[in-house]
């Protein structure tokens, strides 16, 4: 049997024509497979390109919505019980306020003049005849507006008794009359109808307003507006109690509400929502159209990461 010719370059291997391989007692090296040539030239990339690692990422998850302001419940109408020129605007959209306090303060006509006069005659026990007719007499100088206020016949009530000097039919005079002018004042005054936050004013000061006609908006603390958005993959994700993101034309700046209830429209696909916001700031008027961002939880990504090798410096 003849020798076989050696690689050079491989003294320590022999040449199997059977196996088609090079062999030695301890070692078979055959040629790489495909799939291990794809791994081992991947590897040799990140080697020489950077380290490569993936990762799982969770990112929030909104949903965007449209829809107009509207007061849940409805706000309610504080009403001039008796015409006149407006004198005083008292509250200002936003402001919180009890119910009777005053919002709107017509002109202070007779009857306001009358009650401090009367007040000061009321508190004498026993008014001196000057300084009584001197009252009386400023009061009755301006009959037609007593009469106008309605208080014309307990002034005149009270000129009789004086003239009579009946003390005792005086002070009851006196004391119906104040009645009648604390009944009068609040004629002019125009009180908030309940507790809440004055969301709309309708005068101004100087305005002539009608009996009955509504000056300002009352609605209770927390207002709420309604948005429907069309359904998409992530609606049916929306909870109660998820936080919104609200933005308007009118708005300086976002404002933030909760996810009150949500309900899926029977006749579409449509989701409503109702979002509760306290506190409305100025910019956000009934009506008022709105964009919105429901939070609607987490969404898991896998984030592939490759950073290069840092070299010589």
């Amino acid at each position: 049997m003849s020798e076989q010719p050696q690689d050079p370059g491989r003294d320590a291997l022999q040449f199997d024509p059977g196996s088609a391989a090079w062999v030695t007692s301890e070692l078979v090296a055959r040629p790489p497979s495909r799939w291990s040539r794809l791994v081992l030239y991947g590897m040799a990339l990140a080697v020489a390109g950077g380290v490569v690692a993936a990762a799982r990422i969770e990112v929030p998850r909104r949903v965007s919505m449209t829809g107009r302001v509207s007061l849940e419940p409805a706000a309610v109408e504080a009403r001039a019980l008796s015409g006149g020129r407006v004198q005083e605007v008292v509250v200002s959209r936003g402001r919180r306020v009890a119910r009777g306090e005053a919002l709107v303060r017509l002109e202070r006509d007779v009857g306001e003049e009358a009650r401090a006069r009367i007040q000061r005659l009321v508190r004498r026990p026993r008014p001196g005849a000057h300084e009584l007719e001197a009252d009386l007499a400023a009061l009755e100088g301006r009959r037609d507006d007593l009469a106008r206020a309605g208080l014309l016949s307990a002034v005149e009530r009270v000129a009789a008794a004086a003239r009579d000097r009946e003390e005792a039919d005086l002070q009851v005079a006196l004391a119906r009359l104040a009645e009648e002018a604390d009944r009068n004042r609040q004629r002019f005054v125009v009180p908030a109808p309940i507790d809440g936050l004055v969301r709309r004013v309708d005068v101004r000061a100087g305005a002539i307003v009608p009996a009955g006609a509504p000056c300002a908006t009352v609605a209770p603390p927390e207002s709420a507006w309604t948005a429907r958005v069309m359904s998409s993959e992530h609606a049916a994700r929306v909870r109660e109690g998820s936080a919104v993101r609200l933005t308007s034309d009118g708005l300086t700046a976002p404002v933030e509400g909760r996810v009150r209830a949500c309900a899926r429209e029977a006749s579409s696909a449509d989701l409503e929502c109702v979002v509760t916001i306290p506190s409305p700031p100025e910019g956000l008027p009934d009506g008022a159209e709105v964009m919105a961002e429901v939070d609607a939880g987490r969404a898991t990504l896998l984030s592939v990461i490759s950073s290069r090798l840092a070299g010589p410096r």
